[in-house]
Parts: C-alpha cells; sequence; structure tokens
C-alpha cells in the first residue's frame, strides 16, 4: 500500500492524528497528545504524530531548555534571599582580649541592621525582573520549538506529496525518453527534441535526489528541535561514560 500524503497508510493512525490536530488548533493540548499517542502506537512510522506527542517532554531533553530551568530555579532562590533581606538582620558575636600582664577580658556584641529607608525594595525589583526575564525567555523557546516542529512536519508532508506524484510520472517519463531514443536513431524526430526529452529526464532524476535530501535535512532539524536520541543506538551504549567523567 502507498504512503499517503500524511506520512502513513494506516487508518486508524490517520484518524487518531487528525482528530488530535482538532483538539491541537482548539488549544486543548492534553486530549490532542492523547490522540497523537494514539496515532503513533498505531503506526510506529507516522513522524507528525510521533513529533506531536514528543512535543510535552522536550523541555526534559533540550539542553538549552534545561539550562533556562535550572536558571530559574536559581533565580528564584535569589528573589527569596533578597526578600528575606529586607527584614531586620540580628548578629550576635562574642569578643575575648588578652593584654600584656596576662589580664583576659570577655565580653559580647549585639548589632541590628534596620531596612528603614529603601527595605531592599531595589534588590527585589532587579531579582524580580530577572526571573521574570528568564520565564519569558523560556516561554519563547517553547513556542519557537513548536513553530519549528509545526513548519517541518508541513515541508515533510509536502516533499512526500512531491515525491509521490514523481513515483507516478517517472516512469511514463522514461518510457518516453526511451521511445524518443529510438525515434531519433532512425531519425523520425529532430536532435533538438531528443535533447530537450533528455534534458527533461536528467531534470527530473536530480528532482527526486534533491526532495530524499531535502527529506532527510528535515528529519534531522525535526529530531533535532524534539532532542531526539539517535535512532538505533542501544541504552547501553548511551550511558557510556566519557573518558575522564566521573564514574
Amino acid at each position: 500500500m502507498h504512503r499517503r500524503p500524511f506520512g502513513s497508510s494506516s487508518v486508524p493512525a490517520i484518524k487518531a492524528f487528525l482528530q488530535g490536530e482538532q483538539f491541537y488548533r482548539l488549544v486543548w493540548f492534553d486530549s490532542a497528545r492523547v490522540y497523537y499517542r494514539r496515532a503513533a502506537n498505531a503506526d510506529g512510522t507516522f513522524a507528525p504524530a510521533l513529533a506531536r506527542s514528543q512535543l510535552k517532554t522536550v523541555p526534559d531533553r533540550r539542553p538549552d531548555l534545561l539550562a533556562l530551568k535550572a536558571g530559574y530555579a536559581s533565580q528564584e532562590a535569589r528573589v527569596r534571599k533578597a526578600i528575606l533581606a529586607q527584614f531586620p538582620a540580628i548578629n550576635v558575636s562574642i569578643n575575648r582580649a588578652r593584654d600584656t600582664g596576662a589580664v583576659y577580658t570577655n565580653g559580647f556584641s549585639v548589632s541590628l541592621s534596620l531596612p528603614i529607608f529603601s527595605a531592599n525594595r531595589g534588590a527585589i525589583a532587579v531579582q524580580r525582573a530577572t526571573r521574570e526575564r528568564l520565564r519569558q525567555e523560556y516561554r519563547a523557546r517553547l513556542a519557537g520549538t513548536e513553530a519549528t516542529v509545526g513548519r517541518l512536519l508541513q515541508t515533510q508532508r509536502l516533499i512526500v506529496e512531491q515525491r509521490r506524484i514523481l513515483a507516478i510520472y517517472m516512469p511514463r517519463l522514461k518510457r518516453l525518453v526511451e521511445e524518443a531514443r529510438r525515434a531519433y536513431a532512425t531519425h523520425d524526430i529532430n536532435a533538438l527534441t531528443f535533447l530537450n526529452m533528455e534534458t527533461t529526464w536528467i531534470n527530473k532524476q536530480l528532482e527526486q535526489q534533491s526532495l530524499v535530501q531535502s527529506q532527510w535535512e528535515s528529519r534531522i532539524a525535526l529530531d533535532t528541535a524534539l532532542a531526539w536520541r539517535p535512532r538505533g543506538r542501544s541504552a547501553r551504549a548511551g550511558k557510556k561514560s566519557a573518558p575522564g567523567a566521573p564514574q
């Protein structure tokens, strides 16, 4: 059975994917992911369903998103520290001294810091602004990833459709070129007509190769955007430590 423009020949997978797309457009993301997973389970090679179902877990794999999450958590701690600094701080210290006459003196001191004027509001505002900037950057990265995945999936669908059309057209063109070659050998057509037929045949072959290359490039870009692990790599190999890494 030939592949369809959606990238799958499984009717249940396509139905589940279309239902997921409908929920996705309604911004019902949880329901959409359920149907995307159903589509992926129905057809394990269904790239659009696999990609959509993996979007939710991208923040747990992408290094840049992991770094932003860690930075946000660290900044949250700084905000709390700045808020605590606006309250009075009490410091108690014990002092001990000895003079040349072997006389020892013991004492203690107590200091109280009162943020009367600013109440540390400036530092709190700075830390909160930094935290908000990290949050906005994180959301922008997520939105950008979603847009990139959608664009790549659309590109893949177009490439699959173009390859399908060429697969139907190429055998016919090949027969025409072979007939033109025989006709040229018997001087039934002129050289210009034969040259045009050969040129068209070569260009279509190059177009086929270009589409294959574009499809692989879009797949690699999609894997990169979703931070998928390389296929065919064993879990044991993935856990192997780098030279010099702590065990």
